[in-house]
């Protein structure tokens, strides 16, 4: 049995009594990134995942209305497999709350690139993610994370390395993502983590050699 993170393991030894091995997935290495993407960064957070209910998006929203006004960042989501009750339930909450959110669903590939890009700061907030590809896509392009402590980000976000793991506590959470948004070395700091952790460790190409050594006899 192989699965992605020990946090998964450690379900599937609880509900089976079974033992599994972990191989941890990637995100793909991006080296050659535009310097006018970079060099024109919004104030802008940027999530992504399926838009409903596990993912947390909710949570997010007030998490930014604890911050004030003329430092709150927009929140941008890209989704896709797109619950129309939650959509209109996060809309309705970030008006309330005067969080600007916008949304974009079934983009191109090209486009996503480029609105990672364009952000600051990568957040996530899923209930019990296994893994959790999205923040490594983000690490790729050189974008800090902003957790939750819960699940699979527990072992791909590192504190004060690659972005900060954070209590499911609205308050802390929007600490965190303004300690981040207003020290540019800290910014800077952590975008060179992200982008390092990829390299060294969570990358497609290391994921296969993982993969192939934990089916091979003598594993």
């Amino acid at each position: 049995i192989l699965t992605n993170s020990y946090f998964s393991r450690e379900n599937i030894l609880a509900a089976y009594g079974l033992n599994s091995k972990v191989v941890h997935l990637g995100g793909d290495s991006f080296q050659n990134i535009r310097q006018s993407h970079k060099s024109h960064k919004q104030n802008t957070i940027i999530s992504i995942g399926a838009i409903n209910g596990l993912k947390g998006y909710d949570f997010i929203i007030r998490s930014l209305g604890t911050i004030e006004m003329n430092k709150r960042p927009k929140f941008l989501i890209i989704g896709n497999a797109t619950s129309k009750f939650y959509l209109k339930n996060i809309q309705y909450l970030a008006d309330e709350l005067s969080v600007e959110l916008n949304i974009f669903e079934h983009i191109t590939d090209d486009k996503l690139s480029y609105l990672i890009q364009k952000s600051t700061l990568f957040v996530y907030a899923p209930y019990l993610e296994p893994l959790g590809l999205a923040p490594l896509e983000a690490m790729s392009f050189g974008l800090p994370v902003v957790a939750v402590k819960e699940g699979g980000p527990r072992e791909s976000i590192v504190d004060g390395v690659n972005g900060f793991l954070v209590d499911r506590n609205p308050i802390e959470f929007g600490k965190m993502i303004s300690l981040i948004n207003e020290d540019s070395s800290l910014k800077e700091k952590l975008s060179i983590g992200a982008r390092e952790c990829i390299k060294t460790y969570w990358n497609w190409d290391m994921s296969f050699e993982r993969l192939c050594l934990s089916i091979t006899p003598d594993n």
